[in-house]
């Protein structure tokens, strides 16, 4: 990258202009897209941070305009946070949370006033949404010349390559990356709406912008390209600048918890002198630590970089405004609806959806929550959802963490409460954590027996993962017992839904493979794969289970002529449904490989018995499978 400073007091210095001080900052990268591929985008996001403070020309500025050194009056923050985009492709795992934790720290601890911070998050960061909060509806009728003004935008920033007239884009929710130009918020346009229409001397503006290089998940980035060259849009127009990373470098996750490196150690870096801890001061410790922590963890650099001609006082981000005014009272559609939370416990992880069986949508009953919350929280749950496709466990529970931060500040009686605890336990239940997860489900039961009565579909499914439970553990009898519960609600309708039946049915049979009735076991598992086939749709995952043990019940009655074709197809279903090296796939194996070894088939048995035992050694090392 470009020389910035030759020290690093040189980079707090600026250049007087007649009482005005003029910041521009852009930024993103250069390079092609190459795929929104969902684990790649998942994780993704290269920060930026640039600080301005915009004007006109210094000749045009009136001899009564501020100097650097005059106190902030008062102060404003926008932030906006991205991780859920219209076009899924693009979706990203922490932009809408630092925006949260950013939000929260400068309400909490940066002497900003809740009503004079703006948060938008997700599909409320719509390109018009954006665009008018900037510069039509909200700053511009709040700012004054002397107040302090924050804009923090963590999201993706397009590369100036893949427009044909070479601008830099912010990708805001509703944005088509095929149509950049009709959709995308122009970085150029951004700060010039920014320097025309927001009356402040004193902007900062904070752009957390995915545009560096992304070939592994844990990059936070989309682009094959490292980071942006702030003098290729700054363009000696720039008077303060932090990026996040040097041009040919990426910026990546923080592996211990759910933030990205560089907006982790930003607001440490702010918190050092409280308020009276300057950018510069910030800016030195959080290029300290990120080098550090980035280099520890993954091997490589990421060197955050400022760019300066400041002059006078430094700008303390968090000192207390001088002259406070009241907000801005929006009408509901204009409003900045979420508010600072108390601090709150930080529960156990929360939810993910089994493989087992699949939990229940989490809907919520009762709104009377902040939307952003709510779509903060729908976003956690997602994640952790997907994340558990993979039996990405670690990355599950991170998500479900913050999931349940959320959930903890919505009131008693909200069903989102609920369903958090019921992901927790399913996670818990996938990862062999019984003893952990039994207890849970207990809990849900009783609120939604409470809620929606004893034989609602919902207790019937939290019935069957009790039921599923008592398998695991050779409480037989008592799966039995559940088991039937849970089929007795399920067969009640006048059209009752034929796969969860199947499910009960499923837990029947198993049952009755562990008191050793292998006959009843057979009957029933007929009967539910009946029932599964003649469904709509088939979820290849419980066919693939039902089979498995279909072929169980042959082998015990030395049915192995029927047992073959059972297995084979249960093996095909298990390797295109969990994937290769999944544990339903080792049992698959085994009982496969006994069947032909019973059909003296032995050159094949050996063959799959010996898929089976490396499969078996694998996965005894991997962590994600239990």
């Amino acid at each position: 990258m470009y020389s910035i400073f030759s020290t690093e007091r040189k980079a707090r210095l600026a250049a007087r202009s007649k009482g005005y001080i003029t910041l521009d900052i852009l930024l993103n990268a250069s390079g092609e897209i190459r795929g929104y591929a969902m684990r790649a985008c998942s994780k993704l996001i290269a920060a930026l941070v640039c600080l301005a403070v915009f004007a006109g020309q210094s000749q045009a500025v009136p001899s009564t305009t501020a100097t650097p050194d005059t106190p902030i009056y008062d102060k404003w923050a926008l932030i906006i946070g991205i991780s859920k985009f219209k076009d899924p492709s693009l979706n990203l795992k922490f932009s809408a949370k630092d925006a949260r934790d950013f939000y929260n720290f400068l309400v909490r601890e940066g002497n900003f006033a809740p009503d004079h911070v703006k948060l938008l998050l997700n599909e409320e960061a719509s390109r018009e949404n954006v665009l008018s909060s900037l510069g039509d509806k909200w700053l511009p009728r709040v700012a004054n010349p002397n107040d302090l003004v924050v804009i923090y935008i963590s999201s993706h920033g397009s590369p100036s390559g893949m427009d044909v007239g070479g601008v830099n884009y912010v990708v805001a929710y509703d944005t088509n990356k095929e149509s950049l130009f009709s959709t995308g918020i122009p970085m150029q346009d951004l700060v010039r709406v920014i320097k025309g229409r927001v009356h402040s001397d004193r902007i900062v503006l904070i752009l957390d912008a995915c545009h560096s290089g992304a070939a592994n998940a844990d990059e936070k980035a989309v682009f094959k390209q490292g980071n942006v060259n702030v003098d290729e849009i700054v363009a000696g127009t720039g008077q303060l600048v932090i990026s996040s990373s040097m041009p040919d470098q990426v910026s990546w996750e923080a592996k211990g918890e759910p933030n990205g490196v560089f907006t982790k150690y930003l607001i440490e870096g702010l918190r050092q002198k409280g308020p009276q801890t300057t950018l510069g001061d910030a800016y030195s410790f959080m290029k300290d630590k990120v080098q550090e922590e980035v280099l520890r963890e993954r091997g490589v650099l990421q060197t955050p970089v400022l760019k300066s001609k400041w002059e006078g006082k430094e700008l303390a981000l968090l000192t207390p405004p001088t002259k406070p005014r009241a907000g801005l009272k929006e009408t509901p559609a204009e409003a900045a609806r979420p508010q600072a939370q108390p601090e709150k416990q930080t529960g156990p992880a929360v939810q993910a959806p089994p493989a087992v069986v699949a939990a229940p949508a989490a809907k919520s009953t009762l709104q009377p929550v902040a939307d952003s919350q709510t779509t903060l929280w729908n976003t956690y749950v997602d994640s952790a959802r997907k994340e558990v496709e993979q039996r990405h466990f670690l990355e599950a529970r991170k998500m479900l963490a913050e999931a349940q931060k959320e959930a903890d500040s919505f009131p008693a009686g909200d069903s989102r409460r609920t369903a958090t605890l019921l992901e927790l336990a399913d996670v818990n239940f996938l990862e062999g954590k019984y003893t952990e997860a039994e207890p849970m489900y207990w809990k849900v039961m009783d609120e939604n027996e409470r809620t929606a009565g004893q034989d609602s579909p919902k207790v019937a499914e939290i019935v069957e993962r009790l039921s599923g439970i008592a398998l695991k553990n050779g409480k037989f009898a008592e799966a039995e017992k559940l088991a039937t519960r849970a089929l007795t609600i399920l067969d009640k309708p006048k059209v009752p839904d034929k796969s969860k039946v199947a499910g009960a049915l499923d837990l029947l049979a198993d049952a009755a493979l562990g008191k050793g009735e292998p006959k009843h076991a057979e009957a029933l598992a007929k009967q539910a794969l009946a029932l599964r086939e003649s469904a709509p749709a088939t979820d290849e995952r419980e066919l693939a289970k039902n089979l498995l043990c279909l072929s169980r019940t042959f082998v015990l009655q030395e049915k192995f002529a029927d047992a073959e074709p059972a297995a084979q197809r249960a093996l095909s279903l298990s390797e295109k449904a969990f994937g290769a090296d999944s544990p339903e796939t080792a049992d698959c194996l085994e009982i496969y490989s006994q069947v032909l070894t019973k059909l003296n088939r032995t050159a094949d048995a050996r063959r799959y018995d010996t898929r089976a035992k490396s499969l078996r050694k694998k996965l005894s090392k991997d962590s994600n499978y239990r």
